[in-house]
């Protein structure tokens, strides 16, 4: 009698535990990643310098400019994450900029050369977090708009697990 008071009271202590795992893993690809996260990339500072100087009595530009992108994830749902792992393609919208380090050229459908950057960004646990880099203006023009207004960017992998409460 005892043994099966002991069986039974295990059981219904037992019941519970399996009742709390209702959490459901979801595998992330590059085409579901936005159901669960937002990702955000800005142009947070862009400074442009057009410094005139003469050379022999003729006027020159002299132009330069730094600026800094910000990539941000914020989470979409209900939804932790786990072992996430991201990487984005990141290219600036004006060809005359490019990334301090780790600048990758390649040529678009234009048959213009493009700078860009894969940037890779580790999820924390409750999916949110900041990354920062630098760019900077490269250019032979003497004339025209410098000014770095957005950054396009795509997923190019995407590994790890959102968990659904």
């Amino acid at each position: 009698m005892k043994k099966r008071a002991l069986w039974l009271l295990a059981v219904i202590m037992a019941l519970p535990l399996c009742a709390c795992s209702s959490d459901k893993r979801v595998e992330l690809t590059a085409e579901n990643l936005t159901d669960y996260l937002q990702i955000s990339v800005e142009v947070v500072d862009c400074q442009v310098n057009k410094d005139r100087t003469e050379l022999v009595g003729m006027p020159l530009m002299d132009i330069s400019g730094k600026a800094e992108i910000e990539i941000s994830t914020m989470v979409q749902s209900d939804v932790q994450f786990e072992n996430v792992e991201l990487t984005l393609r990141v290219q600036p919208s004006n060809l005359d900029w490019q990334f301090e380090r780790g600048n990758q050229q390649r040529v678009n459908r234009y048959d213009q050369t493009v700078n860009s950057k894969q940037i890779q960004i580790s999820l924390p646990f409750d999916g949110e977090t900041t990354v920062s880099d630098r760019l900077e203006l490269v250019t032979e023009r003497k004339m025209g708009n410098f000014e770095l207004s957005n950054v396009g960017w795509e997923i190019i992998d995407v590994s790890g697990y959102a968990i659904e409460k």
